[in-house]
């Protein structure tokens, strides 16, 4: 029988596209767009390729998708839900080796949030400050709001500079107290260079690990960054080599 959140859920709020429909997880380096919530329409529905056991077998459920072949799982036992990527989880899938995405049905759909940039929220001020913000920017947002405010994604100027490689900007956080804790991390998932040298500078470690057991190389998306950071002596925490870097 499936969790009683799942029916409940089911019976208030079908199935279809959810809106908005991005799960994003920053301290995890998670972005997930979840494209439907099964049940779909017939057409839909004859559009998906389930390669699942039953749910008596594998003690899963296929409650939606992210597209590309890749599934959102309901655990039957607990309603708990979790991400299967078909490049990188066993089939069947293996629990503990899942990427959790929340506790229910309803704790998933009440994160999903828009992509930054898009949907009715303006960009707010720290993103608009850490991407493209100058120094004068950054100083008068500090003086208001404290060098370490938080955006509605819980991230500092400085780590929004890092990983979009505005320099000047994270210079000037540093010098105005915010720590360079997990910097590199950030900037790893960035294609600059430049600013992991500073950082390194500054006395991060290449192989410091954030609350997840990660390395910066763990959170590497780039070609040219992962390379990089090899040549520094980057090596993984808790994840492999993503398939896409050679």
């Amino acid at each position: 029988m499936l969790p009683l959140t799942y029916r409940e859920f089911m019976k208030q709020q079908g199935g279809g596209v959810p809106e908005p429909c991005w799960f994003i997880d920053p301290g995890r380096n998670v972005q997930l767009f979840f494209a439907l919530v099964f049940p779909l329409d017939s057409e839909r529905m004859a559009a998906q390729q389930f390669v699942f056991p039953p749910p008596s077998q594998c003690g899963f459920v296929t409650i939606g998708t992210n597209a590309g072949g890749n599934y959102f799982l309901l655990h039957v036992a607990t309603g708990e839900v979790y991400y299967w990527n078909h490049e990188q989880d066993d089939l069947p899938p293996v629990r503990n080796e899942l990427l959790r995405v929340g506790s229910s049905i309803d704790d998933v759909i009440g994160q999903l949030t828009y992509w930054p940039g898009e949907g009715p929220a303006t960009i707010s001020e720290i993103e608009c400050v850490g991407s493209e913000g100058d120094v004068a920017d950054v100083e008068q947002l500090a003086r208001r709001d404290g060098i370490d405010a938080l955006n509605e994604d819980g991230l500092r100027v400085a780590e929004i500079a890092a990983r979009d490689g505005n320099l000047p900007v994270l210079k000037r956080c540093i010098e105005l107290g915010s720590g360079i804790r997990h910097l590199l991390h950030f900037a790893a998932s960035g294609e600059d260079v430049e600013i992991v040298e500073y950082l390194l500078q500054q006395g991060a470690g290449i192989n410091d690990r954030d609350k997840q057991g990660r390395t910066p190389l763990d959170r590497a998306l780039y070609q040219g960054m992962y390379d990089f950071l090899l040549t520094l002596g980057a090596v993984h925490g808790n994840r492999e080599k993503p398939a896409h870097i050679r």
